[in-house]
């Protein structure tokens, strides 16, 4: 609407104030949206306005010009056409004194020339020679810029980067915006310390809305759906009603009559009220049953200090990553030409940069690519946006020739199954199961072909201990019964105290992956899976049961503590009882740690009183969106196939029950668990309790009747288990080793 704009350009007047003595460049064709404020930005002020020709814009070389001889104040750019405007050799000039837009003979303008001198005077002679920081060699021919506005595109924080370096002085402001608010609706002023770009706080007369698939209002740092209300939102798409009342939605935080646009995009709040964007939710999907976001792992490799450009693309069930980096990463190489692939050592084109381990640190492994490829620029649409379709697929390269070939028949026959599943012609005999694109569901299907060629039962936990064809042969050649080993190793370097985490109610222990990294090569970490997930074992059907068994366990590999033990959800209820009994055999436990566990109601009660519910947990992480009538009246095993279909439906079955078979398997571990642990109640424990709980009416749920001794609380998001995945798990890490040195304090 007309007010809409009026407001946007009133905003921008308060925010940047134009003088009559300044200029702004349009170059934005008119059928995109930024050419309004070019346009009338300038026009109602009384500033100037300088037009680009058509076609102008893709042109670095023409818009140097103008901003010199017209003295261009403000410019706007899409990031990536920003991006080759900062790489034309003509953006400096010979004439260091043209380099500050400061006025000539100003204090400003003289210290600059004085760096540049002692530059130029401490420099040694060719082609090498390294300018002081914060000096050009050149002076700018955009001299006369004071802002560069970026929009259209997520920025990266590399950019802004290089922007300061090119551009020294010149502010660097990100806005953001649909189509269906007049222009922006967000801005914020970019840092070039920052490591990834926020979208920042909400213009004027503009309400920004983070909300959850219920339209809850998100927590601080929990992603969901961005939403737009206020003056800035458009009324609707013209001629399309039904479109129009599926995105432009009642508002319940608003005034009567409001409504909210939503956007289609991912953020979360930031402590400082700034916004985070997350990509698309549109281009989410599911890999193996488990969300993905292709943009989250792009934001992610932007924030890396090398990458200059990133994009993730979903191809069946594996992600392709594909990164553009400034070259300097471990060697002087310039960046490697497109097309260069990764699908097997040394991903990416920055020498030296391992990035599927650079991503470990932040993200879940199944949102880390299996497959990459080096290009010296993103391919782009004529628009200047990315062209997706034009990215090249990745090819094999000769990393083979550096994989350690099997040694025996053992290894040779597990390599071969490595192969076939896979689906690739050669793997070494220390590949990492997780790094060639391995999942939970696909350690399933591992452990059905060993059992089919060697005849052994492999429990799931084996290949998280031993994840390469070395190390499963390995276990294969001992003679004792796999289905025993529950204990896992997830890391038995270091002589700190050993962390022992228990399963929650699924009973498998891949969660604990990522804690266990985080925590530290120093730190020994273990992790308990439960009783059952193998063919053949039946699993524990009483706490007691499960605290025998699993402290027999223990002891067998570490006779004696201390013992840090915890666990997430029902982990911790079985956790705190095995210190309990730790503590009774004169064992030291100097700390236990919740995740999420309740003492009040350790397992939801529907899912105790009703086997709907209980499937729908185990198999769906919850509720479905399926009409309840659906399962009724049926028998267990129509009632699970019946489960498992609208999970399919709705994208919520959990991976590790893809197959029938295994489905039924963990079904029966889950429902044991639960009915063991669901309404068990604690004693008094007088030993020291640390408890990551969400914040609300229960904000130490149930502990604090419990927990007799130091109780430590550290609040977290209301998402149950993004406590154990990037990014919180690294803060939580980091907390629980302080706890470990230091001891927790409290009630």
């Amino acid at each position: 609407s007309h007010r809409a704009i009026v407001n946007r350009l009133r905003w921008m007047q308060e925010t940047y104030r134009l003088t009559p003595a300044d200029r702004v460049l349009h170059k934005t064709p008119v059928s995109f949206d930024v050419s309004v404020w070019e346009l009338f930005w300038p026009l109602l002020t009384g500033a100037g306005l300088v037009v680009a020709r058509p076609g102008g814009h893709y042109e670095p070389g023409h818009l140097i010009d103008l901003i010199e001889t017209e003295k261009v104040a403000t410019a706007h750019f899409v990031p990536s056409m920003l991006d080759a405007f900062l790489d034309t050799p003509d953006l400096v000039t010979d004439d260091a004194g043209s380099a500050s837009s400061e006025t000539p003979g100003s204090p400003e303008d003289t210290a600059t020339a004085l760096l540049v001198d002692i530059a130029k005077a401490s420099a040694t002679d060719g082609p090498d020679a390294t300018p002081v920081s914060g000096a050009r060699s050149g002076g700018a021919r955009t001299g006369s810029l004071r802002r560069v506005v970026c929009s259209g595109e997520a920025l990266p924080a590399d950019l802004v980067r290089r922007f300061a370096e090119r551009l020294p002085g010149v502010e660097l402001h990100n806005l953001y915006g649909p189509t269906e608010a007049a222009v922006d609706v967000s801005w914020h002023v970019c840092d070039p310390a920052e490591p990834t770009v926020p979208i920042g706080r909400p213009v004027d007369n503009t309400r920004l809305e983070v909300l959850d698939d219920r339209f809850g209002r998100a927590p601080v740092g929990t992603p969901g759906q961005l939403f737009i209300g206020g003056t800035q939102v458009a009324r609707g798409y013209l001629g399309r009603p039904a479109l129009t009342a599926e995105r432009f939605l009642p508002d319940p935080y608003g005034p009567p009559g409001s409504r909210l646009y939503a956007t289609g995009d991912r953020a979360r709040w930031r402590p400082d009220g700034e916004l985070d964007y997350l990509g698309r939710l549109d281009t989410q999907t599911k890999i193996r049953g488990m969300r993905v976001e292709p943009g989250e792992i792009e934001a992610a490799l932007l924030s890396e200090p090398e990458v200059r450009a990133a994009a993730v693309v979903v191809e069946g069930d594996r992600l392709i990553g594909y990164v553009v980096t400034t070259g300097t990463a471990g060697s002087d190489d310039a960046p490697a030409s497109a097309g260069t692939a990764g699908d097997g050592d040394g991903p990416g084109n920055a020498p030296g940069v391992d990035w599927r381990a650079r991503l470990r640190s932040r993200l879940p492994e199944h949102m880390i690519p299996s497959a990459w490829v080096a290009l010296d620029a993103l391919p782009l649409t004529h628009n200047g946006k990315l062209d997706r379709k034009a990215l090249p697929a990745p090819e094999r390269t000769g990393g083979d020739a550096f994989r350690v070939p099997p040694r025996d028949p053992v290894e040779g026959r597990v390599a071969a199954i490595w192969e076939e599943l896979f689906d690739v012609p050669m793997v070494g005999v220390f590949d990492d199961f997780f790094d060639l694109g391995g999942h939970s569901l696909l350690a399933l299907r591992l452990a059905v072909r060993i059992r089919r060629e060697f005849g052994r039962d492999l429990p799931v936990a084996t290949v998280l201990a031993s994840p390469t064809v070395a190390g499963l042969a390995d276990v294969l050649r001992r003679p004792e019964d796999l289905s025993e080993q529950r204990l896992v190793t997830l890391n038995a370097e270091g002589d700190r105290p050993p962390i022992v985490l228990v399963h929650a109610l699924g009973g498998q222990v891949f969660r604990y992956q990522p804690m266990a990294r985080r925590l530290g090569p120093d730190q020994p970490v273990y992790a308990i899976a439960a009783a059952g997930l193998a063919p053949g074992e039946e699993p524990h059907t009483t706490m007691a049961d499960m605290v025998e068994d699993y402290v027999e366990r223990l002891r067998a590999v570490r006779p004696h503590g201390p013992y840090v033990l915890g666990g997430f959800c029902i982990g911790g209820n079985i956790a705190m009882e095995m210190a309990r009994r730790l503590r009774e055999l004169g064992e030291d436990v100097p700390l236990l740690v919740l995740f999420y566990s309740d003492a009040d109601e350790p397992v939801i009660n529907s899912s105790l009183e009703d086997d709907a519910s209980l499937m729908t947990h185990a198999l769906a992480g919850g509720p479905l969106e399926a009409d309840a009538a659906e399962f009724a009246g049926l028998g267990p095993e129509e009632m699970l196939l019946a489960v498992i279909a609208a999970a399919s439906r709705e994208q919520r079955l959990a991976p590790d029950t893809a197959d029938v078979e295994q489905a039924r398997r963990f079904l029966t571990v889950f429902r044991a668990n639960a009915h063991a642990v669901g309404r068990y109640r604690h004693e008094p424990y007088d030993g020291d309790v640390a408890l990551f709980a969400p914040t609300g009416d229960r904000p130490d749920l149930g502990w604090g009747d419990v927990v007799k001794g130091n109780l430590a609380i550290e609040a977290i998001p209301g998402e149950r288990v993004v406590i154990l995945f990037e990014p919180l798990v690294a803060e939580a890490a980091a907390k629980l080793r302080s706890w470990i040195d230091h001891g927790v304090t409290g009630h």
